[in-house]
């Protein structure tokens, strides 16, 4: 959905049915306040401007000195749920110039190692809010309310992957919990001539690398999964010598260190912009055949 076309009705149905599930069986006043004023002319005047404007470091694997990333809008509003404060409603682009979408960001990618002693409270908290994301997802896409799968369907009803006719460049496995946007990552690089195989997450990835028949020759790579998440893939990679000199690619949202970011040979934050990911692979690629 362009930007102008996102009215504030439909930021009130989307606000009110995350509510309604963010909220559930609380209190009434957990609800937006009902207002008789007359509405703004911007849908977005109670959203946070959270467009990202940035450049990538050279170190991971994005030459910062000739190019910076494309600019993205990202509208965020902050309702929280009933056990978490922080859990924000998101309207953004993603890989698809242009095209904005609703989605849910949990806002709980604090650190907290096992041996700490709210580890695993702080798990449960995490668990609660992805299953919630979800929920609340669902619930938009039932109301017609454009969530990433929309533009998924959008962006493969249109067949990327039959505009290259050449020989096929070499296989790639992309490694994402996140369906909808695995499958467009996929057809992204199909339409460049790439072999795509998917897996949801590390754990699978070993799998289908332990029953392929071609070495792939580059992984993009999602850092939280259940079972097992981007950087407990990449140590797994790293113990084996059939698997060591897989070149990764992490593109993620996750927030992720640098010395994490390091394990992996290039690094893009999700939003992202599809000709940003391209480029990014072709660059990794490149540096592979020594170019």
């Amino acid at each position: 959905m362009r930007r102008e076309d996102i009215t504030r009705e439909l930021i009130d149905r989307a606000t009110e049915l995350y509510m309604a599930e963010a909220y559930v069986s609380a209190s009434k006043e957990a609800s937006p306040p009902a207002t008789d004023d007359p509405a703004p002319l911007d849908p977005f005047h109670e959203f946070i401007d959270d467009t990202m404007h940035r450049k990538m470091p050279a170190a991971y694997g994005y030459k910062a000195d000739k190019r910076k990333l494309h600019r993205l809008q990202r509208y965020a509003k902050q309702l929280g749920n009933r056990q978490y404060p922080f859990m924000k409603l998101i309207v953004q682009e993603h890989i698809v110039p242009g095209e904005f979408y609703f989605t849910v960001d949990t806002h709980d990618q604090l650190k907290i190692r096992p041996d700490m002693p709210d580890y695993e409270q702080w798990m449960a908290v995490k668990r609660s809010n992805f299953k919630l994301k979800r929920q609340i997802e669902d619930c938009w896409e039932k109301a017609d309310v454009p969530t990433f799968s929309s533009i998924r369907r959008q962006t493969l009803e249109e067949k990327p992957g039959q505009a290259y006719e050449g020989e096929k460049r070499g296989l790639i496995l992309v490694v994402d919990d996140e369906e909808n946007e695995a499958m467009l990552i996929g057809a992204l690089l199909e339409g460049q001539g790439f072999e795509v195989v998917r897996a949801g997450d590390g754990r699978e990835a070993l799998d289908r690398l332990r029953h392929l028949r071609v070495r792939p020759i580059l992984i993009v790579l999602d850092y939280e999964m259940p079972d097992m998440d981007g950087i407990t893939l990449i140590h797994e990679l790293r113990c084996h010598e059939q698997t060591r000199s897989l070149p990764v690619l992490f593109a993620t949202a996750s927030v992720v260190d640098r010395e994490e970011c390091e394990a992996a040979d290039g690094f893009l934050p999700k939003p992202f912009h599809q000709r940003d990911f391209l480029d990014l692979v072709e660059d990794m690629l490149a540096r592979e055949k020594g170019e």
